[in-house]
């Protein structure tokens, strides 16, 4: 007990020459808060009458500068020291007018301690009624004051897990962006390196190709009128298979040079169309072929190298594989859900439902007539269209053929 008083009487030196420092300052609001504090000290050791003197200094400061808070703080003190001294009603008094000043603030914390304080004082006072009054007031204020603070650290709580989680899912996507466009770089290295070694590949072995089928063309004539027959179907079997080979490994490269990062720009079907009818001039001549094209097209985007040559493989398929005496060509086209739908139908040899799938395979033929034919042709045409973010597949064609459908993405802005 006497060390702090021993403390308390040096905390008291301490603030009286605080005080002397704010006075010659000259600050108003220096001085009112180390006398409050001055306050606080003697009412410690039990020296009311000069806490009393402190406090009303103090409360005249607060109260014409309108410090609520401040006032509202002294005031209570100030209570708190009248009850200590015997002068209650002065007591009871000031911390009611206290409350009030914490009500305009709506300072739930500060009313439940004042609520606290008020029924201790009441409770004294043997006024049992208002101490309960004010120990319910109290024990509501902390629950208030509590509920508050659980429901602000609740708010804090997920504001930090949120701004974690944000955190921590832009790092990954961050981390994600990175892993992809590392793939992409690959992807584009092997692409290149991949049309490379086709062109080269192509190359080097149609020059061996070209040479067999030359030689097996001149040792033809050499030997003309002096080998059997046999042995000159022999000969043209050997040159047939060679121009075979030849045109396989063309199909491979033009397959190679499929780009999915193709060009786009504004398709005009129709100027595509007219464009194919000349490239087939000769084959159309030659087979009495007819094709029959709508009167309107939609607008679609794309490779226009790679739409003419989607196109001239369907057209060139329906005249090729085609038995009838006319082959007859009908396409149509119409707008769907932002799809343009584009149909190529054919009175040909028809695909059965079975190798409707099977067609777009690599090297897949049905081998149903005589016509030669890699195999690549429709390969290369659903890669052109997946490459367009587009869907083809073959329905009936009545009485006989069979319709290639087309779906295609409308792009309005280039």
């Amino acid at each position: 007990m006497l060390e702090a008083r021993q403390e308390y009487a040096a905390a008291i030196e301490y603030l009286f020459k605080a005080l002397q420092i704010d006075e010659e300052l000259n600050d108003p609001y220096s001085i009112a808060l180390t006398k409050a504090n001055l306050c606080e000290l003697h009412l410690r050791i039990g020296a009311y009458d000069q806490a009393l003197t402190y406090l009303d200094d103090a409360l005249s400061y607060y109260d014409q500068n309108q410090m609520l808070y401040e006032t509202a703080k002294t005031r209570q003190i100030l209570g708190k020291t009248l009850f200590a001294v015997g002068r209650r009603d002065q007591g009871i008094s000031e911390l009611l007018r206290a409350e009030e000043l914490f009500e305009q603030l709506d300072n739930k914390r500060e009313l439940s301690e004042l609520y606290d304080l008020l029924g201790n004082c009441y409770g004294e006072m043997q006024e049992y009624a208002l101490a309960w009054l004010f120990q319910k007031k109290h024990s509501s204020g902390l629950k208030d004051f509590y509920n508050v603070e659980r429901e602000r650290a609740l708010t804090i709580a997920r504001k930090e897990f949120e701004t974690e989680r944000k955190e921590k899912e832009a790092a990954l996507l961050q981390q994600k962006h990175e892993e992809i466009q590392l793939y992409v770089r690959k992807l584009e290295i092997s692409n290149n390196e991949l049309k490379q070694f086709a062109q080269v590949a192509s190359h080097d072995l149609r020059e061996p190709l070209r040479a067999i089928t030359s030689y097996m063309d001149l040792l033809r004539r050499s030997l003309a009128g002096t080998v059997t027959a046999e042995q000159a179907d022999f000969i043209t079997f050997a040159i047939n298979a060679g121009k075979r080979m030849d045109r396989l490994i063309t199909d491979v490269l033009r397959l190679a040079k499929v780009d999915s990062n193709a060009h786009l720009t504004e398709i005009n079907l129709q100027s595509i169309f007219t464009e194919i009818a000349l490239n087939l001039e000769q084959v159309i001549k030659d087979r009495n072929a007819l094709i029959m094209l709508p009167e309107s097209w939609p607008r679609i985007a794309g490779d226009r190298t790679q739409i003419l040559q989607l196109f001239q493989n369907l057209v060139a398929n329906g005249i090729k594989y085609n038995t009838s005496t006319q082959p007859v060509i009908q396409v149509s086209a119409t707008t769907k859900d932002n799809f343009a739908e584009i149909s190529v139908a054919d009175n040909g040899i028809g695909i059965p439902d079975q190798y409707r799938q099977k067609v777009f395979d690599i090297f897949q033929r049905l081998d149903r007539t005589q016509e030669s034919g890699s195999g690549i042709g429709l390969t290369i045409v659903k890669k052109i269209v997946d490459n367009m973010g587009g869907k083809i597949w073959i329905e009936d064609n009545q009485p006989a053929g069979c319709v290639f459908m087309i779906r295609l993405p409308i792009h309005r802005a280039l």
